[in-house]
């Protein structure tokens, strides 16, 4: 593809990306049930450590975005977007449906600590402790490795690694329970799988 389409493209997946976060937001807006709060001793054993907040907002978004410059044409750009808005529309379900929330002592840190905390209280201002499951960030990172993967095969070791970090980034800031982050990597694995059906068809 030529520059113009590749820069067309980026226009297009950032559009994609803040439309999709104003859907992901509007359960959290207007709840139609209470939030099921779960905790356990498993996810009480993993740490506290804010400075994951860095991976959890400024590596997940340049990796989605990072699709455009592997796709070979724009018809193959619109499927893979369209695999992205599929596993936006049945989290939002989930998060009608069934939402979770996490502990409120969770949010309980000394927020003015340093940057790290400071900038994740910033994205808790905007993110509240619902709609946790199945996690959206570890979904949709590994939808995007899946898709870079099937692109590049050659790199899938590498591509694969970030949706293990934000993982590890949603654990460590104790913004998802272990289970959300399982449920996040099946539902973005079956997005995939329907992209494959589709793409066969």
């Amino acid at each position: 593809m030529n520059i113009i389409n590749v820069l067309m493209l980026l226009t297009l997946a950032v559009i994609i990306i803040l439309g999709g976060y104003q859907v992901y937001f509007f359960p959290q807006n207007h709840p139609i049930r209470k939030a099921l709060v779960y905790p356990n001793r498993f996810d009480d054993l993993i740490p506290f450590k804010p400075h994951f907040i860095w991976i959890y907002s400024f590596i997940y978004y340049p990796f989605i975005v990072s699709i455009v410059l592997a796709v070979n044409s724009v018809s193959e750009f619109v499927y893979v977007s369209i695999s992205f808005l599929i596993l936006i529309f049945v989290h939002v379900i989930f998060f009608f449906l069934f939402p979770v929330s996490t502990p409120t002592n969770w949010r309980n840190y000394d927020k003015d600590k340093n940057l790290s905390t400071k900038f994740l209280n910033f994205v808790q201002g905007y993110d509240k402790a619902s709609n946790c499951f199945p996690s959206m960030h570890v979904a949709i990172a590994t939808l995007s490795a899946a898709h870079l993967t099937y692109l590049l095969p050659q790199y899938g070791i590498y591509f694969y690694s970030i949706p293990l970090l934000i993982t590890l980034s949603c654990l460590f800031t104790k913004q998802h329970y272990i289970l959300d982050t399982l449920g996040g990597a099946v539902t973005g694995k079956v997005a995939f799988s329907l992209y494959l059906l589709v793409q066969a068809s």
